[in-house]
């Protein structure tokens, strides 16, 4: 998935019910940044600011998210990603 960059800021989570994910970066060779909050078992269950928590991931390392997982970013270098919606 290529990613527009967007800085290091995000408007809208993304949140599955149904499924996992995983996300990881391979190119550009640099870290990349998510920002995450615990699953939750609704979409109706938004996280509030105080309850997000963010990431850099070093280079070539994946990351795994449980059904329910909030999640924002996943791109590299200053992109942030983010661009999602709440999806159920």
């Amino acid at each position: 998935m290529d990613l527009p960059r967007r800085g290091l800021s995000f408007s809208r989570i993304t949140y599955h019910a149904d499924v996992t994910q995983c996300l990881g970066g391979l190119n550009p060779p640099q870290p990349w940044y998510i920002v995450v909050a615990a699953p939750t078992s609704s979409v109706s269950d938004y996280p509030q600011q105080q309850q997000l928590t963010a990431f850099k991931v070093p280079h070539g390392t994946a990351i795994k998210f449980k059904q329910g997982t909030w999640h924002a970013g996943g791109s590299g270098g200053g992109g942030g990603g983010g661009g999602a919606s709440q999806a159920g």
